[in-house]
């Protein structure tokens, strides 16, 4: 996924922490969003979750990397793949 920043799940927190100064630095501000994934979306959506709760503005991409591939293969629009942990 163009842009995408690999993290291991145990050390999210502190990465996620990490690009937000990055971008802050960078860009006098933070992105509306920071979007995690996974293979499947499952445990970035928990992990979404977990952050959201802590007040990090991150989203998961629906169904993952998978899906995300398919979409690129079919043509199908990206942005309709985010989902806020609360839904």
């Amino acid at each position: 996924i163009p842009g995408a920043h690999w993290v291991d799940w145990q050390n999210v927190e502190a990465r996620v922490q990490e690009l937000i100064r990055s971008y802050q630095k960078k860009y006098h501000s933070c992105p509306c969003w920071l979007i995690l994934y996974c293979e499947h979306g499952n445990i970035s959506l928990v992990t979404a979750r977990d952050l959201a709760r802590r007040g990090y503005p991150v989203i998961s991409l629906n169904g993952g990397w998978q899906r995300w591939q398919g979409a690129v293969e079919t043509g199908y629009p990206p942005d309709a793949m985010y989902r806020h942990p609360s839904a």
